[in-house]
């Protein structure tokens, strides 16, 4: 009798779990009694170094014992040794790895939507800027009543189809086919908004660890992490005879790195909590030990399935009876029964649940910092060429063209004033009045007015 939860657990001083409950209803069907002892080596069973069978099949077949009532896998070479019952259960191999944890993703701003979307809204906004622009320059061209001065340059129709995209309010094109365009744009943008932020929320809502591998073929070619088996169990003999394919790569691997092959599944599951170690066993009991301990998790991956059995000795005449009754048992349903009785609950599913109430740390929200960084940066360079092409700007240039139609000022617009230039009279004839009125009658000289003239008033 060997501790493997949960065909064989040991609590409050006794044994459980469906091999013992497989072995008190044989007791009870066939009339017999048995005393239940611990292995003490605590293997299943394989041939060590002196070519002796050790653990419980060594046991059995030294006749030390009647029978195993275990998860012992049904094997060619152990049924030269000793006989097998039906088998009355079957169980594929896994692999247990230690959960990795969530890694910070800066670019989880751009994970709503795959890269083709995000390729195509960017074709998109320019398409949508060279289109508009097109139609406003042959609109303003053809009409002379029907003019847009806000699209007349490239540069307005860009910042408008990004305003519009990101579902920002801005004044239409005064043109119909321009407002046609931004129309189709702003419909368009109101779907992949609410795509984008229904799958963003998603996202961030649910806490989503990705694996290192998922494959047997993908674990032995990834160089982080190592992998080994519990010594004297099956899965050592199958990767140890391997002639090829990956079963002999994993033996490769497992002899490469020291260590690999534990004494004993606790050695292995300490392992696997505190190192990059896969753990290969019993997808069951590997299951059993994941469902208490939610740091660790299962690779959805199933391999070389095989029957579970009791053992007897070779010739044993009571065989048949064993098999007869485990055969009724099956067709019953009792296994099954036994199988949600002793099968353990995961303490792990309230993970999904708590994730969708969890906080967001800074890892969460790091794409949305570095977008604003990107953004200042951007306009300060903007803002440096802008000024660098100003200062560029040469007066004589200022002085022959005038203000520059671009809406940029010109350091010298005007030619200075001399000092020899008189100023001009004004051609308005009563502010000219005005002054002549203001001004002693000893000041005004006119070639058309004589001062003799005034000597009467």
């Amino acid at each position: 009798m060997d501790k493997y939860p949960p065909f064989v657990t040991w609590s409050n001083g006794s044994f459980s779990g469906l091999c013992i409950e497989l072995l008190k209803a044989l007791a009870t069907a066939l009339n017999f009694s048995y005393d239940l002892s611990e292995v003490p080596d605590g293997k299943f069973g394989i041939i060590d170094e002196r070519r002796v069978w050790n653990g419980m099949i060594g046991m059995v077949h030294r006749k030390d014992a009647d029978i195993a009532a275990a998860a012992l896998t049904i094997t060619a070479d152990r049924e030269t040794v000793v006989d097998f019952s039906f088998p009355f259960w079957e169980e594929p191999s896994g692999v247990l790895i230690r959960r990795p944890a969530e890694g910070s993703e800066v670019l989880k701003l751009l994970k709503p939507l795959q890269w083709s979307v995000w390729v195509t809204v960017i074709l998109l906004f320019l398409l949508a800027s060279c289109v508009m622009y097109a139609y406003t320059v042959c609109t303003n061209h053809l009409s002379t009543r029907q003019r847009d001065r806000t699209m007349t340059s490239f540069r307005n129709c860009l910042w408008y189809s990004f305003s519009a995209l990101v579902n920002q309010g801005v004044k239409p094109p005064a043109t119909s086919a321009g407002r046609l365009v931004a129309s189709s744009l702003s419909v368009v943008s109101v779907v992949l908004y609410a795509a984008f932020t229904g799958n963003m929320i998603a996202i961030l809502a649910v806490e989503k660890r990705t694996l290192p591998f998922s494959s047997l073929e993908e674990m032995v070619q990834q160089m982080d992490y190592t992998w080994g088996t519990e010594d004297g169990i099956t899965q050592l003999m199958l990767f140890q005879t391997a002639k090829g394919g990956v079963y002999k790569e994993i033996w490769n691997g497992m002899t490469s790195h020291s260590g690999s092959t534990v004494n004993g599944s606790e050695a292995g599951f300490r392992k696997t909590t505190t190192e990059n170690y896969g753990f290969i066993g019993d997808k069951t009991y590997l299951s059993s030990y994941a469902a208490a301990h939610c740091d660790l998790t299962l690779l959805p991956v199933e391999f070389n399935k095989v029957g579970f059995g009791l053992a007897f000795p070779e010739g044993w005449p009571y065989t048949e009876y064993f098999n007869d009754v485990i055969l009724k048992l099956l067709r019953g349903g009792l296994v099954n029964k036994w199988k949600k009785q002793h099968w353990p609950k995961s303490q792990c599913q309230l993970t999904d649940t708590r994730a969708f109430h969890r906080t967001f740390t800074l890892a969460d929200m790091l794409g949305n910092f570095c977008l604003v960084f990107i953004g200042v940066s951007v306009a300060f360079g903007v803002l440096l060429f802008e000024c660098g092409r100003r200062a560029l700007a040469t007066p004589s240039v200022c002085r022959a063209n005038g203000p520059r139609s671009d809406g940029h000022m010109c350091r010298d617009t005007q030619a200075p004033k001399s000092k020899e230039q008189t100023p001009a009279v004004s051609r308005r004839p009563h502010i000219a009045l005005v002054s002549l009125n203001r001004l002693p009658l000893g000041c005004v000289t006119s070639p058309r007015i004589k001062s003799s003239d005034f000597t009467g008033v």
